[in-house]
């Protein structure tokens, strides 16, 4: 835990609960949709709370900087995950698969001790999304799903080996399941939102949005004292 915020002691703020597998420092896309996320979150009167695992549990690259950009104070706990040494001997390493044995009696300790109002889960890893049916079930909390990279891809299955294959087998098994017990699905563009609507047409009474990624305006300031020195 990093700390908790003096109106979030008093109960005044509303809380979410963000499933992060993938936050800074490491440096792939999803830790920085979850650090702008964060940001937005805290500028509108709305305490994050985050869940996600040790660097040391990532495989990527660790970037700093992104930590830095980080507000400070805000909640953060970490989900037990199986380390990659282990699992790599057995021809696995999806992170998701990794924290998931861990990952629901996490959830459930944060959500008895901080009552968050909501919960959002950040994908990929995709993996993680097969708890949140079950998790809306045992708590009656909502949830969400940020789609940053669609879990069903549309490849040639000719040109797909067999672990390909049987992820693509899971990604069908299980995607239409957990849309259509989502609250709200959003994603990096209008078409995965669309193309999800296509698979289950149930799914169309649920609210998409479709939010590019960006950056903070404040990112630039970092950069400013560079420049000024090379003048």
């Amino acid at each position: 835990m990093l700390g908790i915020r003096e109106k979030d002691i008093n109960g005044t703020m509303e809380k979410i609960l963000i499933v992060a597998p993938h936050f800074p420092p490491s440096a792939l896309p999803p830790s920085q949709r979850a650090r702008l996320l964060v940001n937005h979150l805290i500028k509108n009167d709305i305490t994050p709370i985050i869940i996600t695992v040790k660097h040391n549990k990532r495989e990527e690259i660790s970037d700093d900087w992104l930590s830095q950009r980080i507000p400070i104070g805000i909640d953060c706990y970490f989900s037990p995950c199986i380390s990659q040494k282990i699992t790599r001997k057995f021809y696995f390493g999806d992170l998701g698969l990794r924290m998931l044995p861990g990952l629901l009696f996490s959830l459930l300790k944060i959500i008895l001790w901080k009552r968050p109002k909501f919960i959002l889960f950040l994908v990929p890893p995709w993996y993680i999304l097969t708890i949140a049916p079950i998790l809306k079930k045992i708590t009656g909390i909502k949830y969400g799903i940020n789609f940053i990279d669609p879990w069903v891809y549309n490849f040639n299955e000719e040109n797909k080996d067999f672990k390909k294959k049987f992820s693509s087998k899971i990604a069908l098994f299980f995607e239409g399941w957990v849309c259509r017990n989502a609250d709200i699905i959003f994603s990096v563009s209008e078409q995965i939102n669309n193309n999800i609507k296509l698979r289950y047409p149930e799914t169309f009474k649920i609210p998409f949005n479709a939010i590019p990624y960006g950056a903070e305006v404040s990112d630039f300031n970092s950069i400013l004292p560079l420049k000024d020195s090379k003048s």
